[in-house]
């Protein structure tokens, strides 16, 4: 998906030069309010799978279960387990994006810098390209995982039973 992802967005930044991705109200900026949203919210429901009642989060996955390779064995985490790796995982990809995003605006935008007028036009505008591509293929990861993460959350809550 993430090749995917940068493929699309690498086609979308050369087909439109002018999209504001990385000025002024621009959509990195956007995203970037919503990230400062959505890191809170991973550490909040990583919160939440460490402390939620009962032993049904202590049980194997259903169907055909996800596993780990550990020390060349193959190991089956717990629901409660899987659900802390990811989101563990979507917390720190989303701070890792958000500094991303930093990063993009300041090669997107060249500066009276030189560093910045040599990074922004290198290769004749492909670095910055691929850059743009690069924080796309990472949004896009980002939130698929998301999406999944929630179906599993919400489907997990959904068919529980807790006792008060």
């Amino acid at each position: 998906m993430p090749l995917l992802g940068f493929a699309v967005c690498f086609g979308l930044s050369a087909v439109l030069p002018n999209f504001n991705l990385s000025r002024d109200l621009g959509f990195i900026q956007q995203v970037n309010g919503l990230l400062q949203m959505l890191g809170p919210f991973f550490v909040a429901a990583l919160v939440l799978v460490a402390g939620f009642p009962g032993d049904e989060l202590d049980k194997p996955m259903g169907g055909l279960p996800p596993y780990l390779f550990l020390a060349g064995e193959e190991y089956s985490p717990t629901r409660r387990e899987l659900f802390a790796y990811l989101f563990a995982y979507l917390a720190g990809l989303s701070v890792l994006t958000y500094l991303g995003g930093g990063l993009v605006i300041a090669a997107s935008n060249p500066t009276p810098q030189p560093v910045m007028l040599w990074f922004a036009g290198a290769l004749h505008g492909l670095l910055a390209l691929c850059m743009k591509a690069a924080y796309g293929a990472l949004l896009i990861h980002l939130f698929a995982v998301t999406l999944l993460g929630l179906h599993f959350l919400g489907s997990f809550l959904a068919s529980s039973r807790i006792v008060r």
